[in-house]
């Protein structure tokens, strides 16, 4: 029998058996909390948060930061050996209202997990599952209070407490290392409010409505699950439950082509609510207004909708009539004067509320229901959906009800030249407007050669990324109307960068090395798979940094690498 297989073997078991005792070998004692329900592990929900559904405009003290507990006055030796047995840490906790009222029978879950960076089922690279936690689960007495004591790792302290009609409290608590004899933490849950909403008509007629909620702050609200209720003639649309602080109310019209649906996200309550369907290619808002909800209090509001009437519109393209394309009209969630200075562009950009009409026979758009004022449209023509921007007033006119839309549509050519065939597969063009956020993706699918059109008169910057983002060539150009014009796109070849990683022990293991330009803020990781590999970079200045699993969790310090084309570079790091 050849020996030499069974040598080999024996070989990689005893290596992978000696790589797991280094790292199990530096990992901190802990125990089970001391009166735990059941002594049994749970593992958490990493999905269920409780920011997604209607995070609070205003944060209480207590609840709204990581705080850092410190001890109280120590107790004496004596005493505290009596109470918690040797080397146990005693968690006093008392809750009340948002008035000092002291609250019994709350729900308390006292949550402990260990360092992150030391889970073995790290430690080829993969989370094989989420952390394991040992819980305490506690009722507060009559006097709002209630007492554990545990030898648990408190590095992952977290506290939970929920009752009904109150605020739910979740905190991570920073505790020192040793930890203190004694921890005290004061919990405060807001009474939850509620608002009624009735909505009328312009001639003051009770009418249907569906009507959302959210938070003032919340300047981004696409993409976001928002709690809905329906209005009715004889009956108001009712939000209870609601955090304490400053909302909008919308009335929302979601067109022919959408739908209520039920979208659910769970929260740390168990609860569900329903949410708009996120698919929605309709949500327009037709009023708002500022509605402040406060503790143990319901707010009523009536809310008078402006007179809606139909929007007709014709596109055109010259002389003749555009019918490849749609429009979309957009509306403002926010009172400009509300939205801060520094982030006002970014929100008109992304968190217009939008109504999608398809262009039809003869050029012709009809959108019903259009609210009077001031209002931006998007033509988005042809395969590409290129925008085409125009602004409108309607007011109480017949006229202003009726426009004809131009395109004066422009053609423009795009060659790539230079560099390699194999930059091509699976990279994209990105066409953005001068000063505008979002922009046109077209995907090349390998070609060099790719035409525009129609494109809207202005300044553009075209930019040419690989799958994984990073920019291969960039040109900024004008576009005249009804002009055709050409681009060509230089592809510069990258640069050979061979990274090699050594963790804690000074071995080549699994890492992750993080990679920006010196003037940019955008970054992205390339995975290394064991600890050497190479990455391809554009000439320029980049900024470098690394992490391996499971040994250092964090990025480190940055290194600086100036790279030129046709010179290839080496670079370590060695993070022991």
């Amino acid at each position: 029998m050849n020996a030499r297989p069974v040598l080999f073997g024996l070989a990689i078991a005893v290596g992978i058996v000696t790589l797991y005792w280094l790292f199990m070998s530096a990992e901190p004692e802990w125990t089970p909390a001391v009166g735990s329900t059941g002594g049994t592990l749970d593992i958490p929900d990493e999905a269920a948060g409780v920011g997604d559904e209607l995070p609070p405009p205003e944060t209480s003290p207590v609840a709204g930061r990581e705080s850092s507990v410190a001890a109280p006055a120590t107790p004496d030796k004596g005493a505290r050996d009596t109470i918690t047995g040797s080397g146990a840490t005693v968690i006093r906790l008392r809750v009340t209202n948002d008035l000092g009222r002291p609250l019994s029978g709350v729900d308390v879950e006292l949550s402990f997990a260990p360092p992150e960076q030391i889970q073995p089922a790290q430690l080829f690279g993969t989370r094989l599952r989420p952390l394991e936690t040992h819980e305490i689960r506690l009722k507060t007495r009559e006097d709002g209070t209630c007492e554990t004591r545990t030898n648990a790792w408190l590095y992952g302290l977290t506290v939970r407490t929920v009752l009904a009609e109150h605020a739910e409290f979740e905190k991570r608590i920073r505790v020192t290392n040793p930890p203190p004899q004694v921890l005290e933490q004061d919990i405060v849950l807001a009474r939850l409010g509620s608002a009624t909403i009735r909505v009328v008509d312009a001639s003051g007629n009770a009418t249907d409505a569906l009507l959302r909620i959210r938070p003032k702050a919340m300047w981004i609200t696409h993409g976001r699950t928002l709690r809905l209720a329906h209005a009715r003639k004889n009956a108001p649309a009712t939000f209870s439950n609601v955090i304490p602080g400053a909302y909008i109310v919308d009335v929302i019209d979601v067109g022919t082509t959408a739908r209520e649906k039920p979208a659910y996200r769970r929260t740390s309550s168990g609860r569900s609510k329903g949410a708009l369907d996120s698919q929605s290619k309709s949500l327009f808002v037709l009023a708002f207004t500022d509605v402040e909800v406060r503790a143990g209090v319901t707010c009523e509001r009536t809310m008078r909708l402006p007179s809606l009437g139909a929007l007709e519109l014709r596109i055109v393209d010259g002389s003749e009539a555009f019918e490849d394309g749609k429009v979309v009209l957009l509306a403002p969630t926010h009172k400009l004067e509300d939205i801060p200075d520094d982030i006002r562009s970014s929100v008109i950009a992304q968190d217009a509320s939008s109504l999608e009409r398809a262009i039809g026979p003869g050029g012709i758009v009809r959108i019903e229901r259009v609210p009077p004022g001031a209002h931006r449209l998007e033509v988005r023509a042809g395969p590409h959906a290129l925008p085409h921007a125009f602004a409108i007033t309607i007011d109480d006119t017949s006229a202003s009800r009726h426009h004809t839309l131009d395109l004066q549509s422009a053609r423009v050519d795009f060659g790539i030249e230079g560099g390699s065939r194999e930059h091509l597969v699976g990279a994209t063009l990105h066409v953005t407007r001068d000063q505008e956020v979002k922009g046109s993706v077209i995907q090349l699918a390998g070609t060099s050669e790719i035409s525009l059109w129609p494109l809207a008169a202005g300044t553009y910057v075209v930019e040419l990324r690989d799958p994984d983002g990073q920019a291969l060539a960039r040109k900024r150009f004008d576009v005249r109307p009804r002009k055709s014009s050409e681009v060509r796109l230089s592809l510069e070849d990258t640069v050979a960068v061979q990274v090699r990683v050594r963790d804690r022990t000074g071995t080549p293991t699994l890492a992750f090395v993080r990679v920006r330009r010196k003037d940019s803020d955008a970054a992205r990781s390339l995975r290394i798979p064991r600890g050497t590999g190479a990455i391809q970079l554009l000439p320029g200045t980049w900024l470098l940094s690394a992490r391996t699993v499971p040994g250092h969790p964090a990025f480190g310090v940055e290194r600086e690498l100036e790279l030129r084309a046709g010179f290839d570079r080496e670079l370590e790091f060695d993070l022991r």
